[in-house]
């Protein structure tokens, strides 16, 4: 009983934090300054590759041109029409449009995740806008930034929202009219891209079935999403124009992908995947990796299972760090990125070798160890938490080893990994919001640290080509 009484006044005392007028003016100082920033950053950006095509050679003048552009994509090239739509459509506007409209999908995206995985307190909207720009925004140049941000971040953003619908019928939140049409529009959006369709179509089926299991009330609403999801996955998989380009980009960047079985491209993405993942560049695998493994030190009794959490933490810390203080000293330490090094380059054949071998077994070391520290990072009456976790690690790890599945798996350049990364983002602001909810010390000198990280992320953007 007394437990109880402390529970609801803290709870209530939390729910006068979120609703301090005060805060809710710096929350909205943050996100302007995170807005005008990579406003700016995105204004700087060179005008390249598919954007320039989309800005001299698309006709859109009469209805005539539109509906021929539209066939000749369906049979020819591609299934994303209504992201194609939006690239155009930034390319011959103004720059600045452009530049605008991204930093706040950008900052819609971070918000989201906030009201999705946290207890939307200040501190929380610090933490994850923080954590996003740890997120390597320069990935976004490769196609072109407009057609890149447009087919990639977009989506991400898109397919949060339309997530969005589950989260408020699990909260027992009313959704009004306009909040359905919201997250319908953001989710035909964001399934026109391959990699979303399959994320958001499987957490929609997978929590229709979750409420038939559980014998509970299903909305109709999030079984018509559901429905929508489907439709657009068929969409995109009968669409010929797919077949057509995957047929062309086998002969133009990967000749000898025709010659890969089943079982040697499921390989060629779980090594791309992990070979990126020990990518000493990018630390915001290792910093997700290290919250896992407190948390299940923390919660856990069970000194096997703190040992494993562990585990990924330590392989990433090594390979990171020991290279640089102790150079050439332990083979281990230079093994494991010299055969990372193999997979990040197309390879004329994928014979079963030591090499490949190594990379099996770190994978296989790496992903089942994060997946047991998550599972053990949570209290027992913290089910829920645990398997939305797994589920979202699962789905970021399979959006990578999917495109072990397309010849342009290398072509393709960085953007395809910003999935695989975001993944990470949300189980750190899930196991983030369940450790440190007190405004204790440590949380502060943490809050504090990710903020100065935050903004040196932000200074060592490359912001002149």
């Amino acid at each position: 009983m007394k437990i109880g009484i402390i529970n609801k006044s803290f709870e209530r005392k939390e729910q006068m934090c979120v609703n301090d007028p005060v805060k809710k003016r710096i929350k909205v100082a943050v996100y302007c300054v995170f807005i005008v920033v990579y406003f700016v950053f995105f204004l700087t950006r060179p005008f390249i590759g598919d954007d320039k095509a989309y800005s001299i050679h698309i006709d859109f003048s009469t209805l005539s041109s539109i509906f021929a552009f539209y066939k000749s994509q369906y049979y020819s090239f591609s299934s994303r029409e209504i992201i194609n739509t939006f690239s155009i459509f930034f390319a011959q506007k103004p720059h600045f449009i452009w530049a605008f409209v991204t930093s706040c999908v950008f900052a819609l995206t971070g918000y989201t995740i906030v009201s999705m995985f946290t207890k939307r307190r200040l501190e929380d909207h610090i933490i994850v806008l923080s954590l996003l720009t740890f997120y390597p925004i320069v990935h976004m140049e490769s196609a072109g930034w407009i057609a890149t941000t447009t087919t990639y971040l977009y989506p991400l953003c898109f397919g949060l929202v339309a997530l969005k619908a589950i989260s408020d019928t699990e909260n027992n939140i009313q959704i009004n009219p306009f909040k359905k049409v919201l997250y319908s529009l953001a989710l035909l959006y964001a399934c026109n891209q391959e990699q979303m369709v399959l994320i958001v179509s499987a957490f929609y089926w997978l929590y229709i079935g979750y409420r038939l299991f559980t014998q509970k009330k299903i909305s109709w609403y999030v079984v018509f999403n559901g429905i929508l999801a489907l439709c657009s996955l068929i969409f995109i998989y009968t669409c010929p124009g797919n077949y057509a380009r995957s047929s062309s980009n086998i002969y133009t960047y990967y000749p000898e992908y025709i010659k890969f079985n089943g079982f040697q491209k499921l390989f060629l993405g779980i090594a791309t995947a992990i070979s990126e993942t020990f990518n000493y560049e990018h630390l915001l695998i290792f910093i997700a990796t290290a919250i896992i493994a407190y948390s299940s030190f923390k919660t856990n009794n069970k000194w096997y299972l703190k040992q494993i959490a562990f585990i990924p933490f330590i392989l990433l810390g090594i390979v990171y760090f020991f290279p640089f203080v102790l150079p050439g000293h332990f083979t281990i330490v230079n093994l494991i990125p010299r055969v990372m090094e193999i997979y990040r380059a197309p390879q004329p054949s994928i014979p079963l070798n030591k090499d490949t071998i190594i990379i099996i077994a770190i994978s296989i070391l790496f992903y089942g160890c994060i997946l047991v520290g998550v599972s053990n990072a949570f209290d027992k009456d913290e089910k829920k938490k645990k398997i939305l976790c797994i589920l979202i690690l699962l789905a970021g790890i399979c959006s990578r080893v999917m495109m072990g599945f397309s010849p342009t798996v290398f072509a393709s350049g960085m953007r395809t990994y910003i999935y695989y990364y975001f993944s990470y983002i949300l189980v750190f602001a899930i196991v983030y919001t369940y450790l440190f909810n007190k405004n204790e010390l440590h949380e502060l000198v943490l809050l504090n640290g990710f903020i100065l990280f935050g903004i040196l992320s932000v200074l060592s953007i490359r912001w002149f080509d």
